[in-house]
């Protein structure tokens, strides 16, 4: 039985992101910005790789650059699950949308 929770499609890409951690429950994390890789994205969420573990209901800015269409987008999300893979963490985080973001540019992009 799958514990697949995601209703949109996504797609395994690879893509840079910046990651700054506004909120989180490990506070010495809080405040800093980090580079990592997705994994997968869809209109409501991505799969990153990370080098640390993050816990569940970490608030996070993101900065990602699209190779594919060029475009840049500023997210928020929060940390849903992270698990231990290999010597990183793959890292599942929903996209909220919230002022001063391109939330609806990313759904609109990425909507299956």
């Amino acid at each position: 039985m799958s514990d697949e929770r995601r209703q949109e499609y996504r797609e395994s890409r690879q893509e840079r992101l910046y990651v700054q951690i506004r909120h989180a429950p490990e506070d010495s994390l809080a405040g800093n910005t980090y580079r990592c890789d997705t994994a997968d994205i869809s209109a409501s969420g991505l799969r990153i790789h990370f080098d640390k573990p993050l816990l569940p209901g970490a608030m996070l800015e993101l900065w990602v650059s699209c190779k594919s269409n060029g475009r840049k987008y500023l997210l928020t999300g929060e940390v849903r699950w992270s698990r231990e893979v290999g010597n990183r963490f793959q890292t599942g985080i929903a996209l909220r949308d919230a002022r001063n973001t391109d939330y609806p540019a990313w759904q609109a992009d990425f909507a299956a």
